[in-house]
């Protein structure tokens, strides 16, 4: 027996009708928040903006706070794999490679204002608060495999320094970066992304050196 026919409305599936809203009520979401802040930041005011009743707001989300780590999924997911890229693009340069990746970041957030407020915000953000450290884990990995690769740091005993220092240097380039989109730092953005890559490498050339001076003694 054939299975029924999925009707359509406007050539769309249900399915696809679904993914829409849940779009519509993604980017309405990024423009409440550029626009209020997160404190101000209400269910009623995304539905408004997206053209959609709350009845559609519960087809996608449980809450609020579940719309907001959408929100963050939907310009930090884009953004690491734009970090990916420039980083494949880059020459084996440890400087190099820093420094495409701390612009691929600045650049993914300046090309929208809304998504730069949301990253600011998102650092006192209890809901995105486990979101957020994810993501800081998973780039200070990518700069420990570029450490690992491009600067002999390959033996196992740099493995715990290396997660210290990275998680070090990329939870200050997050701060930083916050900072500069505030306008509280007075640098261009290829300032921001040269001093960060020179911090990057001279901690790779002191990580190395400490190690082999410990071992050697």
């Amino acid at each position: 027996m054939a299975a029924p026919a999925t009707r359509k409305y406007g050539g769309l599936s249900a399915s696809q009708r679904q993914s829409s809203r849940r779009t519509r009520l993604v980017e309405a979401g990024l423009d409440v928040l550029g626009a209020r802040g997160l404190s101000n930041m209400t269910m009623t005011a995304v539905c408004a903006r997206a053209g959609l009743t709350e009845r559609y707001f519960y087809e996608s989300f449980r809450s609020l706070d579940e719309l907001l780590v959408a929100m963050f999924d939907a310009f930090s997911v884009p953004t690491h794999e734009a970090i990916d890229a420039a980083l494949k693009q880059a020459p084996a340069d440890l400087f190099e490679r820093c420094r495409a990746a701390a612009g691929a970041l600045i650049d993914s957030l300046t090309d929208d204002p809304r998504k730069a407020r949301a990253y600011v915000e998102a650092i006192s953000s209890t809901p995105l608060h486990e979101r957020r450290a994810a993501t800081m884990r998973a780039y200070a990995e990518v700069l420990a495999e570029q450490m690992r690769l491009l600067s002999g740091l390959e033996a196992d005993h740099y493995r715990a320094p290396l997660r210290l220092i990275t998680t070090m240097l990329v939870g200050g380039l997050a701060e930083a970066v916050s900072e500069w989109l505030n306008g509280m730092l007075k640098l261009s953005k290829d300032e921001v992304a040269d001093e960060a890559s020179r911090l990057c490498v001279a901690a790779a050339e002191a990580l190395s050196r400490s190690k082999t001076t410990s071992t050697a003694s």
